[in-house]
């Protein structure tokens, strides 16, 4: 006779050593950009382990990528195999303090990114380099939002506005410049404070 209770715990512990060697998301190479990078591969690397504070799958036709950041670098993966993502580029410089979020737009070709202290940074996404600074928030920024095929993006921050801003190919005298700011009116009674716009979305 079987004791099948002997073999359902010898199944139960195989189980659970295999989900135990299952890499988690703060360990991966999604999380630490180790995957393809030479430079990374040091335990005492300070860049490694680091949380995604934003994400955003590219799905095209033609390719698939993603793109994500943590608090200080960009990232863009080639997803076109299912078994492997592949680092193809890893990009710093451009802000001076942590990245909170980004928004990416084909349409236009650019790449936008926003941090905690308000700044707005648009990339030339093919290119992998600035295309302009968005100065005009003061705090963490909660949302970024493209009007394509419009040139036109719309961004929220934690300072309770809404900005309106535009991109290329707008003339040159609008390009990068807040052309509308939105105060929100609403109140938050208990804290005393003006509630701040966490999301933008289009309708």
């Amino acid at each position: 006779m079987k004791d099948v209770t002997e073999n359902d715990e010898e199944e139960e512990e195989e189980e659970k050593a295999k989900e135990d060697d299952l890499p988690s998301l703060s360990d991966s190479d999604f999380s630490n950009g180790s995957k393809g990078s030479a430079d990374d591969d040091s335990d005492d690397d300070p860049d490694k382990n680091k949380e995604i504070t934003s994400m955003q799958l590219i799905w095209e036709d033609d390719y698939i990528m993603m793109v994500c950041t943590d608090s200080k670098y960009l990232y863009v993966y080639d997803e076109d195999d299912v078994e492997e993502s592949v680092l193809i580029r890893k990009i710093i410089g451009a802000h001076t303090d942590e990245i909170s979020i980004l928004k990416y737009n084909d349409h236009l070709s650019l790449l936008a990114t926003g941090a905690v202290n308000g700044e707005i940074v648009v990339w030339d996404f093919e290119m992998s380099k600035v295309e302009g600074y968005c100065l005009g928030h003061t705090e963490d920024i909660t949302g970024i939002e493209f009007l394509a095929p419009n040139p036109i993006m719309v961004t929220s921050s934690m300072d309770c506005t809404v900005c309106i801003w535009g991109v290329r190919p707008v003339p040159i005298d609008f390009k990068y410049q807040c052309l509308y700011r939105f105060n929100n009116n609403s109140w938050n009674y208990d804290k005393d404070l003006a509630t701040p716009v966490t999301k933008t979305m289009l309708i």
